[in-house]
């Protein structure tokens, strides 16, 4: 979660404007997961990525609205 307060979002992530807090740790662990879950399948996957990604308030967690994944040719 540390590296979330480097990217140029992370006010808005903190709940600027008058907007309410988003999920920071929903979003760390998806991370995370999909980051595992991508190198578990490193001889498979030649490319991937997820977005948009609607992060939700404070403990309400997100949403991938799309995803790619393409694997490679055998």
């Amino acid at each position: 979660m540390k590296m979330q307060e480097e990217i140029r979002a992370a006010k808005i992530l903190a709940g600027a404007r008058g907007e309410a807090p988003r999920d920071r740790e929903a979003m760390a662990e998806t991370i995370a997961k999909y980051s595992q879950m991508i190198w578990d399948l490193r001889d498979e996957v030649k490319e991937s990525d997820a977005n948009p990604v609607m992060l939700y308030e404070q403990g309400q967690g997100l949403k991938v609205v799309d995803a790619r994944i393409i694997l490679k040719k055998k």
